[in-house]
């Protein structure tokens, strides 16, 4: 799903799932709630370990050809996968009834920073696993944390790293919505966990 159809989306009641992202980053979503509440900001930090990712950030994993021999899988762009970790957060956000602010967007309720700490897919055929661990923390526009680093991590296998990471991802867009819908999450996306107290009655 591209950036500007997860924005056109939060208005719009989508039926059925949808498969959202590129070529290797690709997830199944289901419908953006009816209405949503508060704009998140999401950012996304990409720390994978130097070997797996870290060193060039297009890498997320390695097929392996007849002989055994390895190479590894590439993104068009160093910021795909970052990329389309915010957007597959973002689709959880409007699933699970909150709104997601466009980029540079001055006034968001909340920051949803996320830190991408592995993700990676390796095996041989017929076997091939994808996995991804991150952590989600959310901060008040004031920089104020409101909701400490909660992980995500999935993994799940295919006869491929395609059909692997579709399969993980998916996993991973589920927990997020499951996170996102909870009440303290909401609380702290829309602004209601941080606001003041009311004023005291008038004598």
């Amino acid at each position: 799903m591209t950036k500007s159809a997860l924005y056109l989306v939060a208005g719009t009641l989508v039926l059925g799932a949808v498969a959202c992202g590129g070529r290797w980053m690709m997830w199944t979503a289901r419908p953006a709630a009816p209405a949503v509440a508060g704009k998140l900001m999401i950012t996304v930090a990409d720390h994978r370990e130097v070997a797996k990712g870290g060193k060039d950030s297009r890498v997320v994993g390695q097929e392996r050809n007849g002989w055994g021999i390895p190479f590894p899988i590439r993104l068009p762009t160093p910021t795909e996968a970052a990329d389309s970790v915010r957007d597959l957060l973002g689709q959880a956000a409007l699933t699970a009834g909150i709104g997601v602010a466009p980029l540079g967007d001055a006034a968001p309720t909340a920051k949803v920073a996320v830190e991408i700490q592995s993700m990676w897919c390796d095996g041989y055929s017929p076997v091939y696993k994808a996995g991804m661990t991150a952590s989600v923390m959310v901060l008040g526009p004031d920089g104020a944390v409101r909701l400490p680093g909660v992980p995500l991590q999935a993994d799940d296998g295919a006869w491929n790293c395609h059909d692997a990471y579709k399969k993980m991802l998916t996993k991973t867009y589920d927990q997020a919505v499951a996170l996102m819908s909870q009440p303290q999450f909401k609380d702290a996306a829309t602004g209601a966990a941080g606001a003041p107290p009311p004023p005291p009655p008038a004598q």
